[in-house]
């Protein structure tokens, strides 16, 4: 059985986890307006037209 951990081990792998996160935050999609895929802001429409909708 692996002693107490100590604190110093305990601020490493919460370092290393913030990193991970940071790291999966940063490598999310963005659109080329800046929002994220699927963000709408506030009266925003719902759906995107495309060409052929009929719009």
């Amino acid at each position: 059985m692996p002693a107490r951990m100590s604190p110093r081990r305990v601020g490493v792998l919460a370092a290393l986890y913030a990193v991970f996160l940071a790291g999966w935050w940063l490598g999310q999609p963005v659109r080329s307006d800046g929002r994220r895929d699927g963000a709408y802001g506030p009266g925003e429409p719902r759906h995107e037209l495309r060409h052929g909708d009929g719009a």
